[in-house]
């Protein structure tokens, strides 16, 4: 997906409060998905 190749790609770039904040509302029920996936995964890894 492409928020997580920005993550991987771009750390440079926090994906965080700011980023969210500046996001169309449009989009927010998808970083919402894509949040908990990755929070998901992150904890499975440790």
């Amino acid at each position: 997906m492409l928020l997580e190749a920005i993550a991987a790609a771009m750390p440079q770039y926090p994906i965080d409060a700011a980023f969210e904040a500046g996001m169309p509302s449009d989009l927010a029920p998808l970083f919402d998905d894509w949040r908990s996936g990755m929070s998901w995964r992150t904890s499975a890894l440790n």
